[in-house]
């Protein structure tokens, strides 16, 4: 394990010891964040939770010279553009399992967390991938919409 994964699975483990969760209903949802590595399916996303009247911010990973050589921790200023609001889920389409986009899931004040990889602790729930961020983004809405009905 490298000192950057090390450093990130202390700071999960803390993060998963202080935090309670709900699981939304998804007709009360107001904002949703959403994680993005490719700007050729955001339209789409936003179209697609916009139509049931969503609050749509869509965030991509820090370049590389915002992200620290040693901790792998994207730069403090770009964790607060998204630790400066409030959602009420935040979903992960990226589709890398890296420790900065990692770090920006873990730093979001997001009551629910929904992801497309396995990592413990760090995601509510997990839809495991699909073949484009829309088809991730489209499932994620179905189970959220499946899970509360029942």
């Amino acid at each position: 394990m490298s000192f950057a994964s090390w450093l990130f699975e202390r700071k999960l483990k803390k993060n998963r010891l202080a935090r309670k969760v709900d699981f939304p209903h998804y007709a009360d949802v107001k904002t949703v964040l959403v994680l993005l590595n490719d700007a050729m399916y955001e339209q789409n996303i936003v179209d697609f939770l916009g139509q049931d009247r969503k609050h749509v911010m869509v965030k991509y990973p820090p370049e590389k010279k915002q992200i620290s050589f040693w901790t792998k921790k994207p730069a403090k200023e770009f964790l607060q553009t998204i630790s400066a609001h409030s959602y009420d889920i935040l979903l992960d389409l990226t589709s890398q399992e890296t420790i900065p986009i990692q770090y920006m899931v873990l730093e979001a004040r997001a009551a629910f967390r929904c992801g497309g990889y396995v990592k413990e602790g760090l995601f509510d729930m997990t839809v495991l991938k699909t073949d484009s961020p829309m088809m991730l983004a489209q499932e994620i809405v179905h189970y959220l919409k499946e899970i509360k009905a029942k």
